[in-house]
């Protein structure tokens, strides 16, 4: 979702993603900037088309540089500027723009700009740069990995000490992302190449495992304003829901499977967020009273970070994963070989752009629990957002206080629908 934002407060946006030091360089880049409200060309997303009214996403993620807050834009929509303006431009001015790029919406443009980008450069580049690696596109990690040298891979552990939980999201992201996309083609965790960058920045570390301590899942933020309003489903849709009766409905659940990440020297569990809520890494598998086997995940089959499943035939042990069988945990217990009545789907969306499965309510009878693609930030209120791993809710009272039906563009009960 975008804000309306004029030039001047995008001209401020931009002038926080920088340390303070550069204000003078960073104020003669936005000089040369198409900051115009509606400057922004059409751009695609999974086929679709949309317009960005306003150039700058309003979601901002925050990072640590030496001490100085920094906040970066998740998305920006402008054009680049003129060639021509760009030549007038210093070094360090030029290293400015190519990072301020690194957040466009356009994958191409972001290896183009970080192929600018010095092999030796400076430490305030950190923070976009490995904000890539929490990316899908797998063509940038060559580039990156390029850029991790002796010079500049003290940055990068200076960057992990001082920003935990980021580095922490943007493992989970990683390893999500290589999860889904990459995970036929790199079979090891071990031998994907983010995650073999990531371990670099590591093994360069003094510091106590990054797990410790902390709660590690920390994802990219995509925050919805819904509006309830009546959607006509698509063919796509339909089948969505039919898949989701044929596969679950009538059926019972004989054992439930975490997938997570196997932290090395780290025994810790985190998934057990509170005694009624659970974070999961990767996926969450049901096994049925048929022996069929259900992966349910974070998919983009309509946008992003929705829910979607899929038929598994085993549960297959991977490099840098563990798979935990829930079935005797008090909160899943209760459930087991009980049929499963209903399962509503609780869409997100403004309507004519993005729309998506944020959420199942799943039902036995009289008795409910949410699957949803919601982070949660540990000890900060109401801080929630959607993001590419499962959060598992068991009491109505925890899916009323972070809205999950209450915020639904649309409920759609599957046993309901016609096709």
């Amino acid at each position: 979702m975008l804000n309306n934002t004029g030039e001047l407060e995008y001209r401020e946006i931009l002038k926080r993603a920088f340390p303070k030091n550069l204000q003078s360089d960073v104020c003669k880049v936005l000089n040369i900037l198409p900051l115009k409200s509606g400057s922004a060309p059409n751009y695609n997303s999974n086929n679709n088309v949309y317009s960005a009214t306003n150039i700058i996403h309003k979601t901002i993620f925050n990072v640590e540089l030496e001490g100085e807050t920094l906040s970066i834009p998740y998305r920006i929509y402008f054009n680049e500027p003129h060639p021509e303006l760009e030549k007038h431009l210093t070094p360090q001015q030029k290293s400015i723009l190519s990072c301020i790029y690194l957040r466009h919406h356009d994958g191409y443009l972001r290896e183009k700009r970080l192929r600018l980008i010095s092999k030796y450069s400076e430490k305030w580049t950190t923070p976009f740069i490995f904000s890539l690696l929490g990316e899908y596109i797998y063509e940038l990690f060559p580039i990156i990995d390029e850029r991790l040298n002796e010079h500049t891979l003290k940055f990068y552990v200076e960057f992990k000490n001082e920003n935990v939980t980021y580095w922490q999201q943007t493992e989970s992201r990683m390893i999500s992302y290589w999860n889904e996309y990459y995970r036929s083609q790199f079979p090891k965790l071990k031998s994907y190449l983010g995650y073999q960058i990531l371990n670099r920045i590591n093994k360069k570390s003094q510091s106590k495992q990054y797990a410790e301590n902390t709660f590690h899942k920390r994802l990219k933020l995509l925050k919805q304003n819904a509006y309830v309003k009546r959607m006509v489903a698509t063919k796509k849709e339909l089948d969505y829901y039919q898949k989701i009766h044929n596969a679950f409905i009538g059926r019972k659940i004989v054992d439930v499977y975490y997938e997570e990440l196997d932290w090395p020297g780290n025994e810790n569990e985190y998934w057990e967020y509170s005694a009624t809520i659970h974070s999961v890494d990767i996926n969450v598998n049901f096994k049925l009273d048929n022996d069929q086997l259900i992966r349910i995940k974070w998919d983009n089959e309509f946008y992003a970070y929705g829910i979607g499943f899929d038929m598994i035939t085993n549960r297959e042990e991977t490099e840098g994963l563990k798979i935990i069988s829930l079935k005797e945990h008090r909160n899943w217990k209760s459930l087991i070989n009980k049929t499963i009545t209903e399962i509503v789907v609780l869409w997100d969306g403004n309507g004519n752009t993005i729309k998506l499965p944020l959420s199942w309510q799943i039902e036995f009878n009289n008795e409910k629990l949410w699957i949803a693609t919601l982070e949660i930030y540990e000890n900060e209120e109401n801080n929630y957002y959607w993001a590419n791993h499962l959060t598992v809710l068991f009491t109505h009272k925890d899916q009323e206080k972070y809205e999950l039906v209450k915020k639904a563009s649309l409920k759609v009960y599957t046993t309901k629908i016609k096709v």
